[in-house]
């Protein structure tokens, strides 16, 4: 948990830089709230899987950057990073959404719990969409 305070906060605190030389585009990275996951219920040990991660993108100056990816044991803990580009012309819009895929390798055989990183509380908490998913040998 402390790992992904720390990303959060690294990520907040990243530096503009450059993406072409005649534009001076800036932008900095954030965690964006997880809305649904599409997992199996079951998992068969050794297989691949690809996780659909729906998330919101506050407006349409967010793009899919990656995954922050924590593992302790069975508890996987995973956010999505999103780019976001500093332009004052970019609209919110409410329900803007998302899907990035996640490739995920069963390496354990008993059970997996999975932690989606949804925001904050009023409190300042983290928030979690939980799924815990059994293993099988085939």
């Amino acid at each position: 948990m402390k790992k992904l305070v720390l990303l959060i906060a690294v990520l907040i605190c990243s530096i503009s830089c450059s993406h072409d030389d005649a534009v001076d585009t800036t932008f900095t990275y954030e965690l964006v709230p997880v809305t649904t996951v599409e997992i199996p219920d079951t998992l068969i040990f050794q297989n691949t899987y690809i996780f659909d991660i729906t998330y919101l993108r506050p407006t349409e100056c967010y793009f899919f950057e990656g995954f922050s990816y924590e593992q302790d044991q069975n508890e996987r803990v995973i956010g999505v990073i999103s780019e976001v580009f500093d332009n004052p012309d970019c609209q919110s819009i409410d329900s803007l959404t998302a899907v990035a895929n996640m490739n995920f390798v069963v390496k354990r055989n008993d059970f997996y719990t999975f932690r989606f990183w949804q925001g904050e509380n009023e409190n300042g908490e983290a928030i979690f969409l939980t799924k815990e998913v059994p293993v099988r040998i085939q």
